[in-house]
């Protein structure tokens, strides 16, 4: 039980370090719109990076949370996390390649 806290925490501290990333890139790209016209267009890339790994690091932090906690909902958040993560992470590698 404990390394399956262990690697859901990595999970989600890596997903929410990576989204909190791409929003100041994505910050910085809008403030350069002008500078570079072929930003614009990856905007849209990027945004969808950013929610989907904020939906990864939210119910990542919810399913550690309760198996930290040991409530009684942690294996239904566990298997939350699961149903975000497999199709959100398909769904990026998708939308990157």
């Amino acid at each position: 039980m404990r390394y399956l806290q262990i690697l859901v925490g990595a999970i989600a501290a890596l997903a929410a370090t990576l989204a909190m990333v791409c929003a100041v890139v994505m910050v910085l790209y809008a403030f350069h719109l002008d500078a570079a016209p072929n930003v614009r267009r990856e905007i849209p890339t990027l945004a969808t990076l950013v929610a989907g790994l904020a939906l990864i690091a939210a119910s990542g932090g919810l399913s550690f949370f309760a198996l930290l906690r040991q409530r009684p909902w942690r294996w239904p958040a566990l298997a939350g996390f699961a149903a975000v993560l497999v199709p959100v992470s398909v769904g990026l590698v998708l939308t990157l390649s």
